[in-house]
């Protein structure tokens, strides 16, 4: 071992809190550890039983970039008395380890790894977690009850991976998660009973996948929705009343949708509740068909849509004088609403061909 790597492995007796990615020995002996311990960027592939019985006390442990396949994680693990961060992201493992002894665990990160399959109770000695993120594994089945008694989480990463299908049970157990993010996955199909199970999510991400079928009623129990990425799908066209209450961000860009007199109910819910449909950075969204409005953008549909109840609203208010100039004010500010959202810039921009 050279001398850089030996005085960088015998740190005893000192307030060691970082070590660089030349370690090859770590001898924590008698150091003042107590909070936040970072071994990542290592060439770790093994940690043994009794590694961490001199720290106790961390509450926050990283340990990614490694190239940890398992962990024996009952000695291992019953040391912590209070870990509350444990991140395993980027290295080997093949299936999620136990965590049975870190009652106490808060956030747990397995992004980049090898993992296959999320198991029945996979979590279900952690119900304090509220952050579990396993982004770009290889997960394409999740067991029913597999996330059981987690009812403080609030956030799910489960983007990029090869999940096909959400089952009913899968997501139960969670009735508090807020945040689900099932983005670049393989889900074609999303069925009415999908999400019954956590009624708190506020932001939903679905976008990169290949939906080209909605249920109508597979939103309905998700009365917080306040953003969904439906964005990079098959979707073609979507059923009268798919979405009733009010969703702020439903982006729709890069669907192959079809704007005919389907989809007419949808254009009026986009204008009536003032929905985002794509963000400024992201590419319009335009109708695939049929032939009439091939090219033309949504917004425009929109628009139009808009500039109809500013009409109707204008004929009905004759009838009442007092109420007149009212209800021109009220048409006029709505759409002004939706100039401040990218629809248009004025009440006269109505086009009918692509950008």
């Amino acid at each position: 071992m050279t001398p850089h790597l030996l005085e960088a492995g015998k740190r005893s007796h000192n307030s060691l809190v970082d070590v660089k990615n030349v370690l090859e020995l770590l001898d924590l002996s008698d150091n003042c550890l107590s909070n936040e311990l970072r071994l990542n960027n290592n060439q770790i592939n093994n940690i043994a039983p009794m590694a961490f019985m001199n720290v106790p006390l961390l509450e926050h442990l990283y340990l990614r970039s490694n190239r940890i396949s398992s962990i024996e994680t009952g000695p291992l693990f019953q040391v912590f008395k209070r870990l509350e961060v444990l991140d395993l992201s980027d290295n080997s493992f093949t299936k999620i380890p136990s965590f049975k002894e870190l009652s106490n665990l808060r956030q747990i990160r397995l992004d980049h790894n090898n993992i296959t399959q999320i198991e029945t109770l996979a979590f279900s000695s952690n119900s304090k977690l509220q952050f579990i993120s396993l982004e770009d594994n290889q997960i394409s089945s999740i067991s029913r009850n597999s996330f059981d008694s987690l009812d403080e989480l609030v956030a799910l990463n489960l983007a990029n991976n090869s999940i096909k299908t959400i089952e009913r049970g899968m997501l139960d157990g969670m009735r508090q998660l807020q945040q689900l993010n099932l983005r670049n996955n393989s889900l074609s199909v999303l069925e009415k009973l999908t999400f019954t199970s956590v009624p708190q999510i506020t932001t939903l991400d679905l976008a990169h996948n290949a939906l080209y079928k909605i249920e109508k009623d597979v939103f309905k129990p998700l009365k917080n929705l306040f953003w969904l990425d439906l964005s990079s799908n098959r979707i073609e066209t979507l059923e009268n009343n798919t979405f009733k209450d009010k969703i702020a961000n439903i982006l729709l860009n890069d669907n192959p949708l079809c704007c005919d007199e389907k989809l007419n109910w949808l254009v009026t819910y986009l204008v009536a509740n003032q929905v985002r449909t794509f963000l400024p950075y992201q590419t319009e969204v335009l109708c695939a068909g049929p032939e009439k409005y091939k090219g033309v953008r949504l917004k425009e549909l929109m628009i139009v849509e808009a500039n109809e109840t500013i009409s109707t609203g204008e004929h009905n208010s004759v009838d009442n004088d007092r109420n007149g100039d009212i209800g021109k004010f009220e048409h006029a500010s709505f759409l002004q609403k939706l100039y401040k959202l990218g629809y248009g810039s004025n009440q006269n921009e109505i086009h009918h061909g692509g950008n």
